[in-house]
């Protein structure tokens, strides 16, 4: 099978568009038709089909383009193996990250370590944990920061630190005011949530899941400020991070709901594939990212 015909696959897939997809490749929509049909001549069977406008993957078109992300990563990372040969300081860094690690820790992290290494070139993407997850494993990341446990069994998950979930609403929202919210008022309430495929979202399922909250009405949204600026009106109430409403709360213009059961916590992790080459970029990175949760973790307990 062709490289090239696999990375088009994977770009058709996520684009579900031939137009889109030849824009990202650079080459013409014609090319891209061509190259899909080569490919399923190549393996036999049918691998895309039209669903009104859009193109989506068939059965066997959705484990190609599952085994097509293992190869074409492992192909990668071979190369730059063979590279570190002969370039071995040579450095950037592909990071890619969920929304909270995203926008609450990894910016503070960054700082510092584009202080200290101001020639390491920096690739930083936020996506929700689903993506970040497939792109460690088709090396598109070098490194991924998640909150939720990796699937792929060539996927290395470290756990760096806990988080706490909070439920919130407006200061004015009535279950505001309640000294302990009912099941049964939390689904009555409008809940503006993340979009699925986010680890906060998943973290959200299994919370309504185990209080047997079906809500009355849903809104999807893929960004948490978003989220707070609908829910600081009073539309909806929501579930995210502390980390992302500390400040909000703090000042008075987002509450905390007392909700049944114990806390909500879960586990931020650390992804890297288990054949990647660790650099020195690589090592200098997680050498400022140990000093700065260190740091934090000694100034929380002396808070």
């Amino acid at each position: 099978m062709n490289p090239t015909w696999l990375r088009t696959l994977l770009t058709v897939r996520a684009h579900r568009n031939f137009t889109y997809a030849a824009d990202e490749l650079h080459v013409s929509q014609p090319a891209v038709s061509r190259q899909i049909r080569q490919l399923e001549e190549d393996v036999g069977v049918p691998l895309v089909e039209q669903v009104g406008k859009y193109v989506d993957l068939t059965p066997a078109g959705v484990v190609l383009a599952e085994e097509a992300e293992r190869l074409l990563g492992d192909m990668d990372r071979t190369r730059e193996r063979l590279q570190a040969f002969a370039t071995p300081s040579a450095g950037g860094l592909r990071i890619g990250t969920s929304t909270t690690t995203g926008i609450y820790l990894l910016p503070k992290i960054l700082h510092v370590f584009c202080r200290d290494y101001p020639d390491v070139e920096i690739d930083f993407k936020v996506e929700n944990s689903r993506i970040i997850e497939r792109g460690v494993l088709a090396n598109e990341f070098d490194l991924g920061f998640v909150a939720s446990p990796p699937e792929a069994p060539e996927i290395v998950a470290e756990a760096l630190l806990q988080d706490e979930m909070t439920c919130f609403a407006a200061p004015h929202h009535p279950l505001a005011g309640e000294i302990r919210c009912t099941p049964k008022q939390l689904a009555e309430a409008t809940w503006i949530m993340r979009e699925e495929g986010s680890a906060t979202r998943a973290q959200c399922d299994r919370f309504m899941s185990k209080l047997g909250i079906q809500p009355r009405r849903r809104i999807e949204l893929t960004q948490p400020e978003t989220i707070k600026e609908l829910v600081a009106t009073g539309l909806g109430i929501s579930f995210l991070s502390t980390f992302m409403v500390e400040v909000e709360l703090a000042e008075k213009r987002l509450a905390a709901l007392r909700t049944p059961g114990a806390r909500m916590e879960r586990t931020l992790f650390l992804l890297t594939h288990r054949r990647k080459r660790v650099s020195p970029v690589h090592t200098a990175f997680r050498d400022t990212l140990d000093r700065f949760l260190s740091e934090s973790s000694r100034r929380r307990k002396g808070a």
